[in-house]
């Protein structure tokens, strides 16, 4: 097994960024901020990184090779 980089999430946390990131762009822009209080549950942690990257699908694409977030 490949070691992961130090302080990158393991799978399982993964799993949990990925599930809470598609639910969060589901709802509305407007209560996204308050789902993610509800949703993450104090780990503050996991409401950053989520809120990060949903930033990051939101910026316009600069050509970096990185695909975008979206749901659906």
């Amino acid at each position: 097994m490949t070691p992961r980089p130090s302080g990158a999430p393991s799978p399982e946390r993964w799993k949990v960024i990925e599930e809470t990131l598609q639910r969060a762009l589901d709802v509305a822009p407007a209560a996204r901020s308050a789902f993610l209080i509800e949703a993450c549950a104090g780990d503050h942690e996991l409401q950053r990184e989520v809120e990060s990257l949903i930033a990051a699908s939101e910026q316009p694409a600069s050509g970096s090779g990185m695909s975008t977030v979206r749901s659906g």
